[in-house]
């Protein structure tokens, strides 16, 4: 089956992604710790999303076997319909020749602060923000506002249900 596969920095993950605890009944910080104990050849994976365990994973014609060192039901940068398995970025660039991968993969960046600041601080290391995407933004997206509105009003119409089903109780209780 397809699986996105995330590889990220565990020493600088937690101070940028957005974690609730309904994700997983194991901490964030557990999870990634766990992405660096290495008992042997296999790749230490977060699995996330409705998928049995995978033995291993196909990047490029290179298979890599992994151990599971976690699960969770949704990850930060998780696409909805997609599994994910999470890994640790240095591990997994070790055991791929990178000249053949190059083209897959897709670099991102997530900070927490303020925006200009982190603007500036990318622009003075030379690295390019064409694409910056502010959490504003990704907030204001015409998909994610339609979301958002359809399950406002669905919770109005719950309350209202709510208040008419308890008007109507009281009624009859007041007629008998």
């Amino acid at each position: 089956r397809d699986v996105d596969v995330l590889g990220i920095d565990p020493a600088t993950f937690e101070d940028a992604a957005y974690w609730d605890p309904s994700f997983s009944n194991t901490p964030l910080s557990e999870l990634i710790s766990r992405l660096d104990m290495a008992r042997d050849a296999s790749l230490p994976a977060i699995v996330a999303g409705n998928i049995a365990p995978p033995s291993s994973i196909e990047i490029q014609q290179t298979s890599l076997p992994v151990r599971i060192a976690g699960r969770a039901e949704s990850f930060p940068g998780m696409l909805v319909d997609r599994p994910l398995i999470v890994v640790n970025k240095s591990r997994l660039l070790t055991k791929l020749d990178t000249r053949q991968v190059k083209a897959s993969i897709q670099p991102y960046l997530w900070a927490k602060g303020p925006t200009d600041l982190v603007l500036r601080e990318l622009a003075d290391k030379g690295l390019a923000a064409d694409f910056a995407l502010t959490a504003r933004e990704a907030g204001a997206s015409p998909t994610l506002l339609a979301l958002t509105w359809t399950l406002s009003t669905l919770r109005v119409l719950g309350m209202a249900i709510g208040a008419l089903a308890v008007g109507g109780l009281l009624l009859y209780l007041a007629a008998r």
